[in-house]
């Protein structure tokens, strides 16, 4: 109800600044450079406002809370930042993106679209010249934003029909004059896919690399066999899928982002009997959603041999579950390590073809190319119309777009059809195989009688005869015997081109390691469920990415710094899972708290820098002094401390949050106060607020704390504003990072 009611406002206001804004955006520009600069600065509010869900849980919430709290004024130029706030609206509610894609796109475009065509008058509006600008953005930008300009500048001229601000009409005679942005598209061949998964698998081979590269050759397979769209492909379910006694059968239901029926089914069936593949998808059902089931095969280059009953068993489980196959486990509904698996993805396509132009959505064009044309060689032969099926199977309901569009091979149809037309024709003589194969007329004829005792009457001297379709047969076969016998010179043997093999570029590989993010959830999972316990650390293993053995260093870890930690019991000796009783008793508060949004800033910082020495210091001095508790004391005098403050300065936190409590108003308090204060402000650069509060059970006699936002701008008494337990997670992130830091020095002493 939200979000349409931000959708009407806009609409509303929209519609009145293209009514009466007095003053054109022409003479504005003309004038003065403020105005404009406005307009660009709250066109940059509103892409970090599409950007604030990237990351979250709830990021469609965090996006459209985002969008709502903006409140962009009706100025004399501030039309076009309305009409993009209403795209990004828009996109929300109707969901035409997903909630990742929605700061990408609006990253890459929204600025450039803005810049080009802010100066152009909303009430007398050039649609020509309109399309023209888009247009010309397009073709300026790097290939990697040319789909997001694309999207933005589509949009926005479908908000302007809405909108009644331009005409139906005039836009397509626009677009028919200065032609359409159509995507570029290029064929990938089967040996180039085989490349970039050969190098997937050398790489995999070689150790332990994590998730990311088996789910990025997976998908190129999914990608070449099925024809998949990288979206879809990427939000594959469990369910499905369905194996059979040779293939697999991959399903793809209508999505959300585009509901409309293109297919004659509600949903599209594709095939692939490609081995490999199959046993991508196992290898990665079994280490990632638990399902072990082993293939085997008599012979891995002709099928797949599975037993009935384990196959029919695979099938049951996988029609059970609604698990996303490249999902996050600590994120529902997010795709894991999704933009380090498109980056990869894209990486290994340009250097498998060598060209930089590559892109993974060549391999949908790819499939389309290679299998029309192995069906025009076979079109007579078959019974039902192959193109209907695979134009159901690509997603398009009518098949003329296949060869509009996606085919981009015909040489090998095409040559199939010529030499069916000369046997047709009878065009084929002696004296023509004899030149084409090169040998002598009288040797072709003698072969030829020797072959077929019947044909010696069919052949004659001039061979009049040989359009018997018998004579032709044997003819076309001489020829076609000879041509696959002779040794083709490559292009580079012709031309004297020097020849190199396609490098790797997996060479200098390293896997993300494990973000504090993950480390948090999986350890809260610790608690979450009464399963036997090495079962239950496998599981959480699997799920975090790393071996079990490092996991289980990870848990002894968290059970060594809980004894010296502030305000954490130790559990008993007889306590089995040690590990899961402290999260269970100390730790689950801290570890929720620190997840909250108000603590990325910091979490990346400690992401990057786990090891340094500062961060090390710096949390060794949050769990001894503040531990589960819910004040942070100040100890100027503690080198630690001091780290703790450039670790919060590095960090780029919101410094203004951050207030200094003393307890009671005595001469001494205050002296200590600020003393502390001078000591805070020599390392930040900055007046912290210092506020003195009233004594109360547990608050130490100096405390730091970062109030909320809502603490800061409203009047709250500051004894009960709660800024105190905001300090929950400030403890749970340096511990995160200290089982990071400990984690990673163990696989150095190791290596």
């Amino acid at each position: 109800m939200e979000t349409e009611e931000a959708l009407a406002i806009s609409e509303a206001k929209l519609a009145q600044a293209r009514l009466r804004h007095p003053l054109h955006a022409t003479s504005s520009v003309n004038g003065s450079a403020t105005d404009r600069d406005r307009a660009a600065d709250l066109v940059d509010d509103i892409v970090r406002a599409t950007h604030a869900g990237i990351g979250t849980a709830e990021a469609r919430a965090t996006v459209s809370r985002n969008l709502r709290a903006l409140r962009p004024r009706i100025g004399d130029s501030h039309h076009w930042p309305r009409a993009l706030h209403l795209v990004a609206l828009n996109w929300v509610h109707e969901h035409h993106l997903a909630m990742s894609s929605i700061g990408r796109y609006f990253s890459g475009a929204a600025k450039r679209l803005f810049l080009a065509v802010h100066d152009m008058d909303l009430v007398n509006i050039d649609v020509k010249e309109l399309v023209r600008r888009i247009e010309d953005v397009h073709a300026s930008v790097e290939e990697s934003n040319k789909p997001s300009v694309r999207a933005v500048g589509q949009a926005i001229l479908d908000l302007l029909v809405v909108q009644e601000v331009i005409e139906p009409t005039q836009l397509q005679r626009a677009q028919k004059r200065t032609g359409s942005i159509a995507p570029r598209a290029q064929v990938i061949f089967p040996h180039e896919s085989t490349r970039a998964m050969d190098w997937a698998d050398e790489c995999i081979r070689q150790g332990e690399q994590g998730p990311a590269l088996p789910m990025t050759r997976l998908l190129i397979g999914l990608a070449k066999e099925c024809g998949l769209r990288m979206g879809e492909a990427l939000r594959l379910r469990l369910e499905n899928f369905h194996l059979f006694e040779d293939r697999l059968q991959v399903a793809v239901n209508p999505t959300r982002s585009d509901p409309r029926v293109k297919t004659k089914e509600s949903r599209r069936l594709t095939h692939t009997k490609d081995l490999r593949v199959i046993r991508y998808l196992m290898e990665l059902l079994a280490k990632r959603h638990g399902l072990t089931m082993t293939l085997r095969a008599e012979d891995p280059a002709r099928s797949l041999a599975l037993p009935p009953d384990a196959r029919q068993r695979l099938n049951s489980q996988l029609a059970e579950r609604n698990d996303l196959l490249f999902g996050d486990p600590h994120q529902p509904g997010a795709i894991w390590f999704e933009s380090e698996i498109r980056m990869w993805m894209s990486i290994l396509l340009k250097c498998a073809t060598g060209d930089s132009r590559s892109v993974p959505h060549d391999l949908r064009h790819s499939w389309v190319s290679f299998g029309n044309d192995t069906d025009f060689c076979t079109l007579g032969l078959l019974q039902e119309n192959p193109f209907d099926r695979r134009a159901n199977e690509l997603g398009h309901a009518a098949n003329d777009l296949m060869f509009t569009t996606y085919t981009h091979q015909f040489g090998q149809g095409i040559r199939v059809w010529v030499d069916q037309q000369l046997l047709n024709d009878g065009l084929i003589r002696t004296q023509s195989a004899a030149a084409w194969t090169a040998r002598s007329h009288a040797s072709v004829k003698s072969h030829l009688s020797k072959s077929d005792t019947n044909l010696r009457k069919k052949l004659s001297r001039a061979g009049a005869r040989t359009r018997d379709a018998d004579g032709q047969r044997l003819l076309m076969k001489e020829i076609q015997a000879y041509a696959t016998k002779l040794p083709l010179r490559g292009a580079d043997e012709v031309y004297g081109i020097s020849l190199q093999e396609p490098n790797s570029p997996l060479g200098g590989y390293r896997p993300r390691e494990l973000t504090t993010r993950v480390l948090l959830q999986c350890l809260l999972m610790l608690v979450s469920s009464s399963q036997n316990a090495d079962q239950r650390a496998t599981d959480i293993a699997r799920l975090a990415g790393i071996d079990v053995a490092d996991w289980a260093r990870v848990l002894h870890e968290l059970w060594l710094v809980s004894r010296s930690a502030h305000a954490v019991v130790s559990p008993r000796r007889l306590e089995k899972n040690k590990a899961a009783w402290l999260v269970a008793n100390h730790w689950e508060p801290v570890m929720r708290a620190a997840l909250s949004e108000k603590w990325q800033r910091l979490m990346m910082y400690l992401d990057r820098h786990a090891g340094d020495d500062d961060v090390v210091n710096a949390g060794d001095y949050v769990l001894q002094s503040m531990g589960c508790d819910i004040y942070l004391p100040t100890v100027v005098a503690d080198p630690a401390f001091i780290s703790l403050v450039r670790v919060i300065r590095a960090s780029g936190m919101n410094l203004s949050s951050l207030h200094l409590h003393y307890v009671g108003d005595t001469a001494d308090n205050q002296r200590n106060a600020r003393h502390a204060l001078a000591k805070i402000r020599q390392e930040l650069g900055i007046d912290v607020q210092l506020r003195s509060v009233t004594p109360r059970g547990g608050r130490p006699p100096l405390y730091l704390s970062v109030r909320s936002e809502i603490a800061q701008q409203g009047t709250v008494d500051a004894d009960h504003d709660g800024s105190a337990h905001s300090m929950k997670g400030f403890s749970g992130l340096f511990l995160a990072a200290h089982l990071k830091a400990e984690l990673l020095q163990e696989q150095r002493n190791v290596a």
